[in-house]
């Protein structure tokens, strides 16, 4: 979706949206593709929503795509700070150069922040099938969708060059999936 620090409300897509959080479905979206020397400065819609996860794209050698949109730690809808785990963007996955299926039997190649959407999706599927507790229908609305974020924040594999512990760019670090499942493994959370 475009930038649009409005569309936090009253809108179809949000409401959808809103109405798959409280039920307990995690979900991600593209942080968007409008870095660099013109960033507005806020992700994209829907990733701008309280509770999505908002995902960056980094490169091969872990450094932030030139074209993923930074975040703003203030929510444009209401000009209230975001606070954590819900500062924009939450995480980093790879989206430069992704190697996917194209029409036809072929290969394609791609950047950007869709792209790392998809490593971050995967993530939680993994989660999910180790933790079916975590599942809709089985979990506790938002209360689950907090509790994953928070710990996919603090596992999450800093860069080198983000600010800590919440980069505008980067957010709270790279996907660590692995790191993810034993947080719950490790924990009497889950």
């Amino acid at each position: 979706g475009l930038t649009d620090v409005s569309n936090t409300r009253d809108s179809p897509p949000v409401n959808a949206i809103e109405r798959a959080l409280d039920r307990g479905i995690f979900v991600v979206a593209a942080a968007g593709n409008d870095g660099g020397l013109n960033d507005d400065g806020f992700v994209a819609t829907p990733a701008n929503i309280p509770d999505v996860i908002s995902v960056a794209a980094i490169q091969r050698n872990g450094t932030i795509w030139e074209q993923s949109s930074a975040g703003s730690p203030i929510d444009g809808a209401n000009g209230r700070e975001r606070i954590s785990p819900n500062q924009k963007p939450e995480i980093s996955a790879p989206g430069s150069e992704i190697v996917s299926t194209g029409p036809e039997d072929s290969f394609i190649v791609s950047s950007g922040t869709s792209d790392a959407t998809v490593f971050v999706a995967g993530g939680l599927a993994l989660l999910l099938e180790r933790h079916p507790e975590f599942r809709a229908g089985m979990n506790d609305g938002r209360t689950t969708v907090q509790l994953v974020k928070t710990a996919m924040m603090e596992t999450a594999a800093p860069s080198a060059l983000q600010e800590l512990p919440h980069d505008t760019k980067y957010g709270y670090g790279v996907l660590d999936a692995r790191s993810l499942i034993d947080y719950f493994e490790n924990s009497s959370m889950a």
